[in-house]
C-alpha cells in the first residue's frame, strides 16, 4: 500500500544491517533518506531507532527479510557494494567488510581487511569476527594476500591454536621477499613466534623472538 518511491526506497534499504540518512542516500542513489526514515518511523512501518536522537535505526528483523525476498539478487549485490563504500569513506573499514563479501567482492574484502578493518577488530577484542571474515574469502585470495595470512596467524594465535598460528606465521613470512614493507610482515610473524612461546613458558625463545620482532 505504499508509494512506488516509498517502496523501493524500502527495498533497497534492506540490504543495510542499520540504517541512517546519510547512508540510505548513498544505497538508494538518491537524497532525503533521512525524512523518508523519520516518516516510516512515525508511521510505525516496523523501524526500530537505535539511538536516542533518532538518527540510526533498523528493520524488524522479519520485515526486513521480507523485503530481502523480493529484491532481486543482482540488484541487492549493487546496493550492498555502494554500503561497502560508503563505510569505507567513513573510515568503518569493518562495517564495509560483510558488505563487500554479500556482494561477492572477495578482492575489495580483502583490501578493506588489509586496510585497517583487522586493525580495528583486534583492537576491541573481535578475533572470532576476523577469523570469520577470513574464512569467507576463497582460499587462493587469501594465499595471495600474505599480510591477510598474517592477521590470521594472530587471531588464532589470540583464540589458543597456537601450533596453526605457528603454520600460518612461517607461511606469510614465506611471501615477505616480494612485497613491500616486507620486514614489518617478518617483525609480525616474529611477534606470533614469541606469543606463542610465552604460551608454552618457552622463555629463552619468547624473548629472542620478541627482540626480533622489536627489530623489524
Amino acid at each position: 500500500r505504499q508509494p512506488p518511491d516509498r517502496l523501493r526506497f524500502m527495498l533497497e534499504t534492506s540490504v543495510l544491517d542499520r540504517l541512517s540518512g546519510p547512508l540510505c542516500d548513498a544505497v538508494t542513489d538518491d537524497e532525503g533518506g533521512q525524512a523518508i526514515l523519520e516518516q516510516l518511523d512515525q508511521q510505525n512501518l516496523f523501524l526500530v531507532p537505535l539511538d536516542g536522537r533518532r538518527c540510526w535505526y533498523r528493520y524488524h528483523h522479519l520485515f526486513r527479510d521480507v523485503l530481502r525476498a523480493r529484491l532481486a539478487p543482482d540488484r541487492a549485490g549493487e546496493l550492498q557494494l555502494r554500503a561497502a563504500g560508503w563505510f569505507e569513506q567513513q573510515g568503518l573499514a569493518a562495517e564495509a567488510v560483510p558488505y563487500a563479501l554479500a556482494a561477492g567482492d572477495a578482492e575489495r574484502a580483502a583490501r578493506l581487511i588489509e586496510a585497517g578493518a583487522a586493525a580495528e577488530l583486534f583492537s576491541h577484542g573481535e578475533f572470532p569476527t576476523v577469523l570469520n571474515y577470513l574464512a569467507q574469502l576463497p582460499q587462493a585470495v587469501v594465499a595471495d594476500h600474505p599480510w591477510l595470512i598474517i592477521h590470521q596467524a594472530w587471531a588464532t594465535a589470540l583464540m589458543g591454536n597456537t601450533a596453526e598460528a605457528g603454520r600460518l606465521a612461517d607461511a606469510a613470512a614465506g611471501q615477505a621477499s616480494g612485497i613491500a614493507n616486507g620486514d614489518h610482515l617478518l617483525g609480525q610473524a616474529a611477534g606470533v613466534h614469541a606469543y606463542r612461546a610465552l604460551l608454552t613458558g618457552e622463555f629463552p625463545r619468547a624473548v629472542a623472538c620478541g627482540r626480533e620482532a622489536m627489530q623489524l
